[in-house]
């Protein structure tokens, strides 16, 4: 009953191999879905958290961004004093703070940065290579 070695395909053994088919997919995509939904999540909470000290760096640079405005301001109002140090140091710490704002928010802008893309690009083949050998059978 074979041809050339190989079995004779009937209507009996199609419909026993889709059903074959039919129930490795729904026993094997939940859990491949399942397993890539794992992955993604502790990817994504990693990259969160690492963008979220990013975020912090910045914040502290934002900070040292209002003690540059304070400092310009009491320049300003050293100015009209009759002390000349007042406005001179004045003007030496907001510079300070300037450069120290300035570093910070690049390292705070580089951290958050890095964190991106959000979710690797293998996760996504990987996903969309599952999806497609359920609709069509092969990759």
């Amino acid at each position: 009953m074979t041809i050339n070695g190989s079995p004779q395909v009937t209507t009996k053994t199609r419909m026993s191999s889709l059903l074959d088919l039919l129930s490795t997919i729904f026993r094997l995509v939940p859990k491949q879905l399942s397993d890539n939904l794992s992955l993604l999540s502790s990817q994504l909470k990693a990259k969160g958290i690492r963008a979220g000290a990013g975020v912090g760096i910045a914040v502290i640079g934002l900070v040292f961004g209002s003690i540059t405005f304070i400092a310009l301001v009491t320049a300003l109002i050293g100015a009209f004093m009759s002390e000349a140090s007042l406005w001179q140091t004045s003007l030496w710490v907001a510079l300070g703070a300037f450069v120290v704002m300035l570093i910070l928010l690049g390292v705070g802008a580089m951290v958050v940065r890095s964190g991106f893309p959000l979710v690797q690009p293998e996760i996504i083949r990987g996903i969309k290579h599952d999806v497609g050998y359920v609709l069509k059978g092969n990759a």
